[in-house]
């Protein structure tokens, strides 16, 4: 993350694919802060995962387009989707072939209809 500048990465855990983003890990530090030592090397990534924001991340399918992407990202507004994994079905439990980010609509990024391609 600090190496790329990356808000957000890609983490499997249990057999599912979510986000590992720094606003979780920023939750996570805020409760350890308590403590006189915070082990790294100890810590498990589910003890990170579980301070994520909830429904900030949602699956497309590698078929679906640019507008329906926006429309699921405009539609969960309320939620705060900060990410979108694309996978080849939009399964939470399937390899990510893409990342999107609302950032990626204003960039003006997303040039192919749809998100085959990484």
């Amino acid at each position: 993350m600090r190496k790329n500048d990356f808000s957000q990465i890609i983490a499997e855990c249990a057999r599912k694919f979510v986000i590992l983003s720094a606003e979780g890990i920023a939750h996570w530090l805020e409760q350890k802060s308590t403590e006189d030592i915070i082990s790294l090397v100890e810590t498990k990534l589910g003890q990170v995962l579980d301070f994520e924001p909830k429904d900030t991340c949602i699956y497309l399918s590698a078929r679906d387009t640019i507008d329906e992407a926006r429309e699921r990202f405009t539609k969960d507004i309320d939620k705060r989707v900060a990410s979108a994994l694309i996978s080849e079905n939009g399964r939470s439990t399937e390899k990510p072939i893409n990342i999107i980010t609302p950032w990626d609509f204003v960039a003006g990024t997303l040039r192919d209809r749809n998100f085959r391609r990484a």
